[in-house]
């Protein structure tokens, strides 16, 4: 009932300060914590979230004994009120400081972890005055950021699935399999233990514990991806989001990992990995 009065009552105008107390509200999940935050009297900022809410037409938070929860539509309009609040903030600086800019980069976990931070400490060395705001994000979060404008350039494995952006190859790397050093299936840095070194099949892969990435990352479509070419596919029985949970697994025995060798590549060094010849 609440939210159908407030869209008969909406389409009202929208201020910046509106969208500043509300983002505190949400980050804060309290009226009392953000007004105290934003050293105003807490009535001031329950008329703020009121008024957004009656010229939006909509319900933004759920209050819940003494928190307030976002909503559906809530959580929306967070996303909105970051990113536009963010841009009056860099718009800001610009105009008080010409040299000043700002660079939005997406980055899949493999990049970020190896590549991003190389980069990053060089642009800040050879561009002092640039702001660099990184998210390190799976690579369909990184594309999608790039096609909505939050992010202004992205780093990911493979190619972009959108016809809309453009890509550039900036670096060659492999998938690695990888486990155990005491795992029987061991690859050079077993056979340094004295475990036999051979090649196993695919087959014989896929039959094993499988330590892998989530769906929607780089490195598992590309593992999928050439699986599907053989007529195969794969069952993990480890599917994580981090790349250091699987090299803890793939540490622990509990089965072959599967990720970029530029990932697994100082372990397998260390010798606390070994790579598996497929």
């Amino acid at each position: 009932m609440e939210k159908d009065a407030l869209q008969r009552s909406g389409a009202g105008s929208i201020t910046l300060r509106q969208l500043a107390v509300f983002r505190c509200v949400a980050e804060e999940g309290g009226m009392t914590r953000a007004a105290e935050r934003l050293r105003t009297a807490q009535p001031a900022v329950s008329l703020s979230v009121r008024e957004l809410e009656r010229a939006l037409g909509t319900v933004l938070f759920d209050r819940v004994s003494h928190r307030v929860v976002l909503t559906d539509d809530g959580r929306k309009l967070l996303d909105y009120a970051r990113r536009v609040l963010d841009l009056m903030g860099d718009m800001r600086r610009d105009m008080a400081d010409p040299e000043h800019a700002v660079l939005a980069v997406g980055s899949s976990i493999t990049a970020g972890t190896r590549l991003l931070p190389v980069a990053a400490r060089r642009l800040r060395r050879e561009h002092p005055r640039l702001e660099l705001r990184v998210r390190v994000a799976d690579s369909a979060a990184v594309e999608r950021g790039v096609l909505d404008g939050a992010l202004d350039v992205g780093l990911i494995e493979g190619l972009a699935h959108d016809p809309r952006i453009e890509g550039e190859p900036v670096l060659a790397d492999r998938l690695a399999v990888v486990c155990a050093p005491g795992y029987a299936w061991a690859g050079a840095s077993g056979a340094a233990a004295g475990l036999p070194r051979r090649r196993i099949a695919l087959g014989e892969l896929l039959a094993q514990p499988l330590i892998l990435r989530e769906q929607g990352s780089g490195v598992r479509e590309r593992f999928d991806a050439a699986l599907t070419a053989a007529g195969r596919a794969a069952e993990p029985v480890w599917e994580t989001v981090s790349t250091g949970a699987a090299l803890a697994a793939a540490r622990e025995g509990l089965g072959l990992a599967v990720l970029p060798e530029l990932l697994v590549r100082a372990e397998v060094r260390a010798g606390s990995l070994a790579e598996v010849d497929v």
